[in-house]
């Protein structure tokens, strides 16, 4: 029975570290989504123009987007750095520099989206892109891709935690189960208790203190098979990819102990109010 309840603990746990884990990839690729607003490049009335992109940057910021402004120049070296042989051919046969001042918008949520879609009905003079592709996508396209990625995230945040849930109901419901079988294994021993007139805090002390040690047993089987799989799992590691797992969980350590002690209080806790309170029920009714 111990057994069982460790390797429940067991899968609580990985489902946890999954679902944390995850969510915390897709908080991150929500934060790096994000719009390139392309500004129009003319030669006319740039003060004008400025003026009007730094009108749409403090729009934007208003509505808590973040934006990155970037110039043709700060472009231009970009791709000096990233693409030299392409900077050079450019420089190479005269054509003065093609790139645009861009304008980079993130944001993690719909109604940012939607927010960023008003503010640049009212731009469309100076966004070169407005109704046509941006780095492959249209704005329609991109709008597929930002929905569908958001719902996505929150999809599998949701799944993971609701698992996490029905394994922690799992648990309880499979103490509950184990305090009930324990009673059964006391119940002879407890009508003798009763007929020599012992107290309610003998009779209870031996059956509370049985189904803890039972839940404490629980308890070091998972530490020896959590223990036991990061050793084997580190073993292959080490040797195929150089990744020490030991050392990285090092970490979190504290964390890892603190979360232990916390699950051994709230299922000690639970554990003993259920035996109590069947105990209680059980007796009044003889």
């Amino acid at each position: 029975m111990s057994f069982l309840i460790a390797f429940l603990i067991l899968f609580l746990n990985i489902l946890y570290m999954v679902g944390n884990s995850v969510s915390g990839l897709m908080q991150d690729v929500k934060e790096k989504l994000g719009v390139h607003l392309y500004i129009k490049d003319s030669t006319e009335q740039k003060d004008v123009l400025y003026q009007r992109v730094m009108a749409l940057k403090n729009d934007l910021e208003k509505a808590e987007l973040k934006v990155d402004f970037s110039s043709k120049e700060d472009a231009f070296r970009f791709l000096q750095n990233k693409m030299p042989d392409i900077a050079a051919n450019l420089k190479k046969y005269g054509i003065e520099n093609p790139l645009p001042a861009t304008l980079y918008v993130s944001f993690d949520n719909n109604q940012k989206y939607t927010l960023l879609k008003k503010i640049i009905e009212n731009y469309k003079d100076v966004i070169s892109n407005s109704n046509t592709v941006s780095r492959g996508y249209s704005f329609a396209q991109q709008e597929t891709r930002v929905v569908w990625l958001l719902n996505i995230s929150q999809f599998v945040m949701l799944f993971s935690y609701g698992l996490v849930a029905i394994v922690a109901i799992t648990i309880a419901l499979f103490l509950i189960f184990m305090v009930t079988m324990i009673y059964n294994y006391f119940h002879h021993t407890i009508e003798v208790q009763k007929l020599l007139g012992a107290s309610y805090s003998q009779i209870k002390l031996p059956y509370i203190a049985y189904s803890l040690s039972l839940l404490l047993a629980a308890y070091l089987f998972y530490a020896l098979i959590i223990s036991f799989s990061i050793s084997y799992i580190n073993y292959y590691t080490l040797s195929l990819v150089g990744f020490d797992l030991i050392a990285y969980l090092g970490q979190y350590k504290t964390l890892i102990i603190n979360i232990s002690i916390i699950q051994i209080i709230v299922l000690a806790l639970f554990t003993f109010s259920i035996a109590n309170d069947q105990l209680t029920k059980k007796l009044k009714k003889a």
